[in-house]
């Protein structure tokens, strides 16, 4: 199987899903080309090691406000299963910690099955004659490490300890749930207010939902961290109420263009990169942003944002042209993206969107059959190729 094969089988597929699209427009202006260079950013590594200090510590001034690539950085941290429990409930010192809350879904430590006197042990300790959902079996030594380890304050001064059941014989602690509380967050601002410490803004739920509390019971909140030898250490932690769910932080600055389209007058369109900490298939979008506000969220290539085979890289150009010459000016976007499934030439491959403008209805329509006209040909390497091809 070759790219542009690969490639016609991806976008072919998933172009059905688009066959009642809605189409998008404005009204006539003169037709103004903006082509992006390839951005030189790579895919963004979501890890905490990445959040780096000035060359010279000295001369940093605290408060720091958090760069765009920090926040991203700290929101897969803060994300991952071993420190998302950690902001599910309040407190102003570590040793108020709700350790039920940390360890629900195991907390990401290695877990194993109940061995069958474990269990018969468990089952009297919690007099029932069945366990009905799944378990969690934790060591002594798992959670005294943990503990230690996310909060430097060793498990037995913690003010509220497990209330898990505890098999003094085989020293584990077992939970049994049916459920999970796993919340990812976004650091929607942050500053470094010390050498070693950082005080996070963070908001619960999907990062691009217009508001995370529709779908997450929990609160947004305010975080303290401080920097350790193996990571960072949960100082603190507030709730607050009124805190935006800004999608500044995925903001593609290079990738983002002001522009007059027909029916919205001036906009800035904007590029967003996904957020590959929590699912590796997200992929990058696109809205029309107007005044600080989004007006339009152009439609998306598969269901929820989500690619089944690739995984998105970068944006490799943005042009706004009336390809169809309707005298409404539409928009070209070529992405580059990684493949899950190795092709013959094992290269990366490239996608091209067309958004073609209906300004009656006053929404982009997501040219499928041209664009999978364009992939089975190969002509997708640049906006001149397309325009030299598109029908």
């Amino acid at each position: 199987m070759n790219v542009k094969q690969y490639m016609s089988m991806i976008l072919i597929g998933t172009s059905l899903l688009f066959t009642g699209c809605q189409k998008m427009a404005d009204e006539t202006k003169d037709v103004e080309d903006v082509v992006a260079e390839e951005n030189t950013e790579d895919r963004i590594d979501a890890v905490a090691e990445s959040v780096t200090e000035e060359e010279n510590p000295g001369t940093i001034s605290y408060p720091r406000e958090l760069s765009k690539q920090e926040l991203q950085d700290f929101t897969a941290w803060i994300s991952a299963k071993d420190n998302y429990g950690f902001l599910l409930s309040e407190y102003e010192r570590p040793q108020d910690i709700n350790l039920d809350e940390v360890f629900y879904a195991g907390a990401g430590l290695e877990l194993s099955s109940l061995k069958e006197e474990e269990t018969a042990a468990y089952l009297e300790a919690n007099e029932q004659e069945e366990i009905y959902t799944d378990t969690i079996r934790l060591s002594t030594k798992q959670i005294q490490e943990f503990v230690l380890e996310k909060t430097g304050i060793v498990y037995e001064d913690m003010a509220i300890p497990l209330s898990w059941i505890y098999l003094a014989d085989y020293d584990i602690y077992v939970s049994e749930h049916g459920d999970t509380n796993y919340t990812n967050y976004t650091c929607v601002s942050g500053q470094q207010i010390g050498e070693d410490t950082y005080e996070l803004d963070c908001v619960p739920g999907d990062d691009h939902a217009p508001s995370p509390f529709s779908s997450c019971p929990f609160s947004s909140c305010q975080v303290t961290l401080k920097k350790s030898e193996n990571g960072y250490q949960f100082c603190s932690n507030r709730f607050v109420k009124e805190l935006d769910n800004s999608m500044d932080i995925w903001k593609i600055d290079e990738q983002c263009f002001e522009t007059e389209l027909e029916g919205w007058g001036e906009v800035t369109f904007t590029s967003y990169a996904p957020n590959q900490s929590v699912n590796v298939n997200e992929d990058a979008f696109f809205a029309l942003v107007k005044e600080k506000e989004t007006v339009y969220t152009f439609p998306y290539v598969e269901e929820e944002n989500y690619r089944r085979n690739l995984r998105f890289v970068k944006i490799l150009a943005i042009s706004f042209q009336d390809y169809d010459n309707d005298g409404d000016k539409d928009i070209i976007v070529i992405n580059e993206y990684e493949p899950f499934i190795n092709t013959e030439e094992g290269e990366n491959l490239r996608e091209v969107r067309l958004y073609q403008n209906e300004p009656e209805q006053k929404i982009f329509f997501l040219d499928t059959e041209q664009m999978d006209v364009l992939l089975i040909n190969g002509w997708n390497q640049s906006v001149e190729e397309v325009l030299k091809h598109i029908e």
